[in-house]
């Protein structure tokens, strides 16, 4: 039976706290039903290089990388990201800011200590925000 065949609805996959190094394989984001991936947990892990392999991933409803070694610049890989709720990214190395053409207004980063709002009307909230993931 051919799994792509199989309507399976929502996909979860859970690869934290495993120690995981290197870099995200070339094509990770594209693999089979990957492409249909609403949760991806791969935090706590030694996890490095940057975001660009995830780009395909964007059914993503959460997305946790936090506690890896990721690097390079957020803005370009969460643009297309269109039914993101949750991201956390914190306890890495990534630069710029998250760009207001991110898919979901109403989208929520988790900071080290508590929820960043992305919404226009809430940025006096965020203040003591993380300097790498500035609201423009």
């Amino acid at each position: 039976m051919d799994p792509d065949s199989l309507n399976m609805g929502k996909f979860q996959l859970e690869l934290y706290l495993n120690e995981l190094t290197r870099k995200l394989p070339v094509g990770f984001g594209n693999l089979g039903n990957l492409t249909s991936l609403e949760y991806f947990d791969a935090s706590t892990n030694y996890l490095n290089g940057d975001l660009s392999e995830i780009r395909f991933l964007n059914q993503q409803v959460s997305l946790q990388l936090f506690k890896n070694e990721f690097t390079g610049e957020l803005q370009a890989e969460l643009d297309e990201f269109k039914k993101l709720v949750n991201v956390s990214l914190h306890t890495n190395k990534l630069t710029g800011q998250l760009s207001e053409k991110l898919g979901c207004k109403n989208v929520e980063i988790m900071s080290r200590s508590r929820p960043i709002a992305l919404k226009p009307e809430a940025a006096q909230e965020n203040s003591g925000m993380s300097e790498s993931f500035g609201v423009p």
